[in-house]
């Protein structure tokens, strides 16, 4: 199964499972026991799920918030070979880490955290990062990121850290500002964190869409990430 294939089927699997802010447990007990069923070693508590695919060496903490907004319109996935369109928001970061996870055998940390959308996320992030102080972990926000739909596909990227600097960084950190990674850094002491965004459009709807290339350089990009 390709990418394209299996991130599209892997979202309209999670988009059958509600997931509002302060609702997210069974979107959360689902992904355990499916897409990250692999990682054995991992934290569960009533708000987040942490889970050590690497727990010998500092590694990336990929962050990805579960919750989505509540919309009234029916969401259906389509796709072709340019780009994606349904509920993007956060089910597309969540659908790569699955995939690389489970296609790509890469051994990921991965933080799922909750009520993003509602800013109840921030104290989640800092207080993992406290309990994982024996890995010194690097921690980077995956989530969309707001285009117009006539920009050119490519992510953004907001390292805060020269070991992150080495990655090519590509555009300006438009959403830095509105993300979790940027909540984090100004209210917990200037925490170092960095934000990856896939750009999208119609953010907020039943038709966020996205460019497979801005997927796949996200793809390659926590690669590398993990390789350095």
């Amino acid at each position: 199964m390709d990418m394209k294939q299996y991130i599209s089927n892997a979202i309209e699997r999670y988009t059958e499972i509600p997931s509002p802010s302060c609702s997210e447990r069974k979107f959360l007990d689902y992904l355990i026991a499916n897409d990250f069923a692999r990682i054995k070693n991992m934290s569960v508590s009533s708000e987040k799920v942490l889970l050590i695919g690497d727990s010998k060496n500092s590694k990336p903490l990929f962050i990805a918030h579960t919750d989505r907004i509540a919309l009234s319109d029916q969401v259906s996935i389509y796709r072709d070979d340019i780009k994606i369109t349904g509920q993007l928001d956060n089910t597309l970061s969540i659908a790569i880490l699955s995939y690389l996870v489970n296609k790509k055998d890469l051994s990921l940390n991965i933080l799922l955290t909750t009520q993003e959308e509602i800013c109840g996320s921030v104290d989640q992030i800092t207080e993992t990062i406290k309990q994982m102080t024996f890995l010194e972990p690097i921690p980077v926000v995956l989530d969309v990121d707001i285009y117009p739909d006539e920009e050119s596909p490519c992510i953004t990227y907001s390292p805060l850290k020269p070991f992150l600097s080495t990655v090519a960084i590509t555009k300006k950190s438009q959403g830095w500002h509105i993300s979790e990674a940027g909540f984090v850094y100004r209210y917990a002491n200037r925490q170092a964190i960095a934000f990856m965004g896939i750009p999208i459009s119609n953010l907020h709807s039943a038709k966020e869409s996205a460019y497979w290339e801005s997927i796949d350089m996200a793809r390659k990009m926590i690669e590398q990430l993990v390789a350095q």
